[in-house]
């Protein structure tokens, strides 16, 4: 069971972070978006915390 909440911690970390880069990365709206968008679907496709973009919207 330390197992399952480790890894719903990290999940969340990773979502916390994510909202943070969209926050504060210099961009519009709609760049940010589509950068939240990719990067997430990146990690959903490879199942991993990360894109490889760090900083960008998204990772």
């Amino acid at each position: 069971m330390a197992n399952a909440w480790r890894w719903l911690r990290e999940i969340l970390d990773g979502w916390r972070i994510a909202y943070l880069n969209v926050r504060h990365y210099d961009a519009p709206r709609s760049v940010k978006l589509r950068l939240f968008l990719r990067n997430n679907l990146i990690k959903m496709r490879t199942l991993s915390l990360c894109c490889g973009n760090l900083g960008e919207p998204g990772c």
